[in-house]
């Protein structure tokens, strides 16, 4: 649907809007719930959620670069729409579960 708006600069800025807003609310629930244990289905170490929270921030921060770049450049804010949910795809395919520790044998166990 992008690129049917192409064309439209305004278009463009909004597709960012909308994205960043999400991105922010994500990070502010994920925030909430992180701070009540009760919200969460299992205890949830400090480190482990200072470590998604930090994760989580990069989401909205390159949507809002997307967003500055969208006003100036059409074809290089498309570029950039297109790499920001694939960066999110690679640093969650990179990352480790935090959820999960592995035993001696090799298995996963939960905690």
């Amino acid at each position: 649907m992008l690129v049917d708006y192409f064309e439209n600069k305004i278009a463009l800025v909004m597709y960012g809007v909308v994205h960043f807003t999400s991105s922010v609310m994500l990070l502010v629930m994920w925030r909430h719930a992180s701070r009540m244990p009760p919200l969460l289905e299992r205890d949830v170490d400090s480190t482990i959620a200072v470590h998604i929270e930090c994760k989580l921030w990069v989401m909205p921060m390159l949507y809002l670069l997307a967003v500055g770049i969208s006003t100036f450049s059409r074809i290089a804010s498309l570029i950039a729409f297109v790499v920001v949910p694939i960066v999110h795809v690679v640093l969650d395919l990179l990352d480790w579960n935090p959820l999960t520790r592995i035993d001696d044998g090799g298995t996963p166990k939960t905690t």
